[in-house]
């Protein structure tokens, strides 16, 4: 079995939706600022340094949150961490070293327009709800109470299943050996043992 699936959009998601009908919520409060990057001005409350560490692509801020529960189970399986510690590989400062490694990757499977559909898979409620279960499952830290799709949100979350952006990246990763999969992660892994001072 895989550890660390690429996106672990194909393992997680796929399997699990499978199984269960899936559902969630990759949080994108954040969507609704794509368009308007060039008002530098909005007053957003959100500091200048921290509105840069938001992730504007629904599908990709779910990429980075279901790889980073992967990541730290990993580096908490070696290593002892610090309160300090698991709060810093949790925290936002860590998107930039996810991205590096996931967005060209995504990028070299999907299409752009693959990507627009999932992106607004991601942002509609269903695709929220799906993303929420998939974390939940994979074991995240401080997640919202779950609320279960309705039946509608459960169609549009298995129809979203057969759409390119998922039958693309599942291809892909069930293509990958363990090891592939096990090195493609170690490289977001050693990244964030050395922003967060853990040897």
């Amino acid at each position: 079995m895989k550890l660390f699936h690429l996106t672990a959009i194909s393992l997680a998601m796929l399997l699990t939706v499978t199984a269960c009908g899936g559902d969630k919520p990759s949080e994108t409060t954040q969507e609704v600022k794509t368009e308007t990057a060039t008002e530098t001005k909005t007053d957003t409350g959100i500091p200048a340094g921290i509105e840069k560490l938001i992730i504007q692509s629904p599908y990709m801020e779910f990429s980075v949150q279901s790889n980073r529960v992967f990541v730290v189970n990993h580096i908490k399986s070696e290593s002892q961490l610090t309160p300090e510690q698991n709060a810093c590989l949790l925290s936002l400062e860590g998107n930039p070293n996810y991205l590096e490694i996931l967005e060209p990757y995504v990028k070299g499977i999907l299409s752009d327009d693959d990507i627009k559909e999932a992106d607004e898979f991601f942002a509609s409620d269903a695709g929220r709800k799906f993303a929420e279960m998939m974390l939940k499952q994979m074991g995240a830290e401080n997640l919202p109470p779950f609320v279960e799709p309705t039946d509608s949100e459960k169609a549009e979350i298995a129809k979203a299943l057969l759409k390119p952006f998922f039958v693309k990246m599942k291809a892909k990763t069930d293509a990958m050996s363990e090891q592939e999969a096990l090195d493609f992660m170690m490289s977001i892994v050693d990244k964030e043992k050395a922003r967060c001072q853990i040897s």
